[in-house]
């Protein structure tokens, strides 16, 4: 996991809050494999958002859950390979290949820079308040997946940027 997964994932978990739904961020990476600016976000986020293992998340889970999948769009990636049915939903930058988890409800946009630029155009569009921690977990998506903003950026970009900074 990664900045961009991270961010992107509980800027996901914002909009499911403001649809009066419950998520879960499911995680099932261990902190010691994790990078270690994402493991500093994870720190920071674990108490204040809905961060569960897949262990923890099996005796929550419903047949009717919508997974929804970000900043991954192979099944072969994910934790809940065998949980993967047709309530799946993809917000993904990488690009479709063979393996792409085949989805009715998927938002895969390979020229954004990331999920974390997709995300919070989604943000804006569902009118969701982004705290200012959210906001800068974003940025933080955005800046490693761009490598500093020095590739794969767009003026969308810099417009979900300066979304983020205000």
């Amino acid at each position: 996991i990664d900045f961009d997964a991270i961010g992107s994932a509980i800027g996901l978990s914002l909009i499911a809050k403001k649809l009066d739904k419950k998520s879960y961020i499911v995680i099932d990476d261990s902190i010691g494999k994790m990078d270690h600016g994402a493991k500093l976000i994870f720190d920071e986020a674990y108490n204040n958002y809905p961060i569960i293992n897949t262990k923890d998340y099996a005796n929550l889970k419903k047949d009717n859950d919508l997974y929804i999948l970000t900043d991954v769009n192979k099944k072969n990636m994910v934790a809940l390979e065998d949980d993967i049915t047709d309530n799946v939903a993809v917000v993904d930058h990488h690009e479709i290949v063979e393996n792409t988890i085949k989805s009715n409800c998927s938002y895969i946009d390979s020229n954004a820079s990331s999920a974390s630029e997709i995300v919070t155009k989604l943000l804006c569009l569902f009118r969701t308040p982004i705290p200012s921690d959210v906001a800068n977990y974003l940025m933080a998506g955005i800046h490693l997946d761009t490598n500093r903003l020095t590739k794969n950026t767009s003026p969308e970009t810099f417009r979900m940027i300066s979304r983020l900074m205000e």
